[in-house]
């Protein structure tokens, strides 16, 4: 039996807050007014299923509607079903969640507690390959890719000739010689929490973007094993120091759309455990959030790069900047003439 858990009315307050903020297309809106709902509730399996989930992962408010989302798509996809939940009102979301938490399924809970919603978008490693490409030349390069999620991006990166690997980028700012010929990724390794699982990734895109969902699974299909030199271990990005193969191993480490899901302390963790297993004058490379960005607001992806010498790292270099969140429009950065100088 399901054990009773009173959900406070702050909670409900929050929840409802968040989804006011939402604009009225947002398919997340319909589902954070039902879980408003639900923990305005007293003694109620979905109510006691929320509580719990929240004791047992405790998570920022506007992190419940999103988590919750990707699991329902994840949930159907497994089970071969197709409904458009971002057509879904609240009370047909209301419905489905006391069915959800009513069932207890544990394929379901597993995936709410430990799951991370992850946007893999092919494109934002593009400008790994043009760091790559400046900074390394035709010299054979070892590179580590901390949170690969689907690991076909270093794939991608190591393949392709022109851009073609990535597909509907604009880079009519871009010189062409910063991009042409291929990377020689003589080893690569991605590492992340959870085993690549192409189901999970297409169900954390929202019903409005249908057509990246396409996208990921035709690269899939093309990349997918194309370098054999190119590996995955589940490590956690705060642990990489904890292998002792890895130290000092790697040219070039990059981490795309995950610096934002840590905390400041994370952060410095993982700056410290990228500083292990760098090589002496190795380069690390992020794409993310810009700093003090929310990602429920309009943004552009910002590259920056950084040298790490002997575990030190240099300033920041601001490479390159994409004008919108699937990395469609990619514009040079501020330093990106004096990257191109200093190789």
């Amino acid at each position: 039996m399901t054990e009773i858990v009173e959900a406070t009315q702050g909670l409900s307050a929050q929840i409802l807050a968040q989804a006011e903020r939402y604009q009225d297309n947002h398919p997340h809106k319909s589902l954070a007014f039902a879980l408003a709902d639900i923990a305005a509730e007293v003694a109620t399996p979905a109510n006691s299923g929320l509580s719990a989930l929240l004791k047992d992962r405790p998570m920022a408010v506007d992190h419940i509607a999103p988590i919750i989302f990707a699991t329902a798509q994840y949930a159907d996809t497994q089970a071969c079903v197709s409904r458009d939940f971002g057509a879904m009102t609240s009370e047909e979301w209301k419905k489905y969640l006391l069915e959800l938490f009513h069932a207890n399924n544990p394929d379901i809970m597993k995936a709410l507690r430990e799951r991370n919603v992850q946007s893999f978008i092919l494109r934002r490693y593009f400008p790994a390959k043009m760091f790559a490409r400046i900074v390394f030349g035709d010299d054979p390069i070892k590179v580590l890719d901390v949170g690969c999620s689907l690991n076909f991006g270093l794939q991608a990166v190591s393949v392709d000739q022109g851009g073609e690997m990535f597909p509907g980028l604009n880079v009519q700012d871009i010189p062409q010689e910063a991009y042409s010929g291929r990377v020689n990724v003589s080893s690569g390794l991605g590492v992340d929490l959870h085993e690549p699982d192409i189901d999970w990734i297409t169900s954390c895109i929202w019903p409005d973007h249908e057509r990246e969902k396409d996208l990921i699974r035709q690269a899939y299909e093309r990349l997918n094993g194309q370098n054999p030199n190119i590996t995955f271990r589940k490590i956690s990005a705060l642990e990489l120091g904890k292998y002792p193969e890895l130290k000092g191993q790697f040219d070039l480490i990059i981490a795309s759309g995950m610096l934002y899901q840590l905390t400041p302390e994370e952060e410095k963790i993982f700056l410290q455990q990228i500083g292990q297993v760098a090589k002496p004058k190795a380069w690390f490379l992020a794409t993310d959030y810009p700093r003090g960005v929310s990602y429920k607001q309009p943004f552009s992806y910002t590259t920056w790069a950084q040298q790490v010498i002997d575990t030190k790292f240099s300033e920041q270099l601001e490479f390159i900047n994409a004008d919108d969140p699937f990395t469609t429009v990619v514009k040079p950065g501020k330093d990106f003439v004096a990257i191109k100088d200093r190789k």
